[in-house]
């Protein structure tokens, strides 16, 4: 009877704990498409295709994990921590088909897709988790291995721009690179890069683009960081080489990337409308440019380019000895629309901003084109000498929503106190007369927090319109954001279209660029608070964080953030609306009504836990 007890006991123990537990959820792969055979290494089975990395959180104690509901995979390596989530790798068998992943653990089964990423067809084309079996061909390249080879996995070849400029021409090719560091210039161009994607040559297709992988597992890099003064990493050239449009469709995925003291780690560009560059995807890529210069050369840079992604990486590390004003870690430049930005590490940026988007002066044919529906979220961004996100030049005619900013974690910004705040808005150019919308920037449930010590430093500023001629009438909806301060720094600094502050006593009508509701603001009783422009804001007398001065943003288990968001986020007119995010940045899905800021209460990594043992390192049944 007291075994039988104790069973009992043990299994309601276990009952609740797994009831408690949270299910897993795949983000994103770093493939897309990709054959089911051809791979001539047979180290995880004799016969199979790509290997595809999967990234998501609470994957450990993984029961299956399957493509299109078959049990056709090859898991290659458990789940490990990577950022603030997980990652694992599998490989495609023969009998694998085009579909979605799913994953079971004894928490549930996740088989996507979501919502937002049925979204992301509608506007992007493409989804995270969707996989596409195609034709192409599997390839390797080694530190032993020789450019006359066949390019299989015992007889490789020696240069990875070899590989690329050879397989360049045909879509749904994939080039692994094993273990090393291949600092090599590109000699099938000019362009002062370890890897030149030249006009004509990128022809994957939007179902079937090319890629170039690190191996798994294996520490590969691609330039280095103390090399030729001008090397790039990857850089497309000058845009007035660019004829065809819509060039490109590549993934580079899975390998570090470095530059030389006057280059960048990745510069893409395209060409003028209609002929800019699409279709290139940067996944799981650790990217560092510590001794770049003052040049104005930022660690990802894609101009010119549109339906882009910047997934997972691991961004750090940019410009430590800058004297200057000019270096961002990520700058999405002019004629740049269509791009997803999410779940990357972004930190230690000596250069100015961690994330900047910015195109000219708006014109069509006689200057830029506006960016348009850019998404920028589940990112963490700190540790940066001035802002951490700066949105510049957003262009209003567009139409609600173009811009969705949710999710980031940002903090410990304006470390040299020359930034205005942690997230600033500007807009420095002509013409004003281009039209106007209802909030085309949506910033909703973002955590951000002010530590500085600087008095002026403000935890988000935003600035209305600065043209020389007339205003315009674009806007900012704020809703379920966290703003945490320090004791000083306040919380906004919102201006109107004349480039002065709004007082804290203002009305929409005397200033119209920026509004909010359900906001929450904690740590500074004396900062204004726009009560007319952010309404129903939440005031707790006690932190809704778990420990704020150690960067640690999850909800406390009595959080005034717990359940105190809007599920639906209005415009001010309530003409238009846009939904709360389905998970939080840890991959928690949230209950309706969702909590204030990034996370949801409970929510935390699972890197920490041990993975499943290694006998389920097997096909998966």
């Amino acid at each position: 009877m007291k075994a039988l007890c104790r069973w009992l006991c043990w299994g309601c123990l276990l009952w609740a704990t797994l009831s408690h537990a949270q299910q897993p959820v795949i983000f994103f792969t770093d493939l897309i498409a990709g054959p089911n055979s051809g791979n001539s290494d047979t180290t995880y089975g004799s016969t199979g295709g790509v290997y595809v990395t999967l990234y998501g959180n609470f994957l450990d104690n993984f029961t299956s994990v399957k493509l299109n509901g078959a049990s056709c995979l090859t898991v290659v390596s458990n789940p490990s921590a990577w950022l603030w989530y997980e990652r694992m790798v599998v490989k495609l068998g023969t009998s694998c088909t085009s579909g979605n992943f799913s994953i079971t653990t004894p928490s549930g089964t996740w088989s996507g897709p979501t919502v937002a990423t049925t979204d992301a067809v509608t506007i992007f084309g493409w989804q995270n988790v969707d996989f596409t079996v195609s034709t192409g061909v599997i390839r390797y390249v080694s530190l032993t291995g020789s450019d006359s080879n066949a390019g299989t996995f015992s007889a490789p070849w020696r240069h990875p721009y070899y590989a690329f400029h050879t397989l360049t021409g045909t879509p749904g090719n994939v080039v692994y690179m094993t273990a090393g560091t291949y600092p090599e210039e590109d000699t099938f161009g000019s362009w002062g890069a370890c890897i030149n994607p030249n006009p004509g040559e990128n022809r994957g297709t939007a179902t079937s683009p090319n890629a170039l992988v690190g191996y798994p597992g294996q520490a590969v890099q691609v330039c280095t960081d103390t090399g030729s003064a001008g090397l790039n990493g990857i850089r497309s050239p000058d845009q007035t080489v660019w004829t065809a449009s819509h060039e490109g469709y590549w993934t580079f995925a899975e390998f570090a990337i470095r530059s030389g003291t006057s280059g960048g780690p990745i510069q893409n560009a395209g060409g003028q409308r209609p002929n800019q560059s699409e279709g290139y995807r940067y996944v799981g890529l650790d990217v560092a440019s510590p001794n770049a210069g003052d040049n104005g050369q930022s660690q990802f840079q894609p101009v010119l380019s549109m339906k882009n992604q910047i997934l997972g990486n691991n961004v750090h590390d940019n410009t430590m000895k800058a004297t200057t004003r000019l270096n961002q870690s990520m700058y999405i430049g002019a004629d740049t629309d269509l791009f997803d930005i999410g779940w990357n590490d972004i930190y230690n940026n000596g250069g100015r901003s961690g994330l900047q988007t910015h195109t000219g002066p708006q014109g069509g044919t006689t200057g830029s084109w506006p960016q348009d529906n850019i998404w920028i979220h589940d990112n963490k961004i700190h540790h940066v000498e001035e802002e951490c996100m700066l949105i510049d030049t957003p262009d209003p005619h567009l139409g609600p929503g173009y811009y969705k900013i949710y999710n980031n974690v940002m903090y410990d910004c304006d470390m040299d106190g020359n930034a205005n705040g942690n997230f600033i808005w500007e807009w420095s150019g002509d013409p004003c007369t281009i039209g106007s919308s209802p909030s085309p920037l949506w910033i909703f449930n973002n955590t951000v927090d002010a530590i500085h010590t600087n008095p002026d430093w403000k935890s988000f500023a935003l600035a209305g319109a600065m043209c020389s001629s007339q205003p315009h009438t674009i806007k900012f909806r704020l809703t379920n954001n966290m703003f945490l301060s320090s004791g000083t720094p306040q919380y906004f600094d919102i201006e109107g279209y004349t480039d002065s502050t709004c007082p804290d006593n203002t009305t929409v009508a005397n200033c119209p660029s920026t509004n909010g509701t359900n906001n929450l603001l904690y740590g500074n009783n004396s900062s204004s608070t726009y009560p007319s422009l952010m309404v129903n804001s939440i005031k707790p007398t006690v932190s809704p964080v778990v420990n704020a001065a150690g960067f640690d943003f999850h909800l406390t288990s009595n959080s005034a953030a717990i359940g105190a968001g809007l599920q639906t986020i209005f415009d001010y007119a309530g003409s238009v609306s846009t939904l709360a995010p389905i998970y939080d940045i840890d991959g928690r899905v949230r209950p309706n009504p969702p909590s204030v800021g990034a996370y949801e209460f409970g929510s935390g990594s699972s890197a920490s836990r041990p993975n499943p043992p290694t006998n389920l390192a097997v096909t998966v049944q």
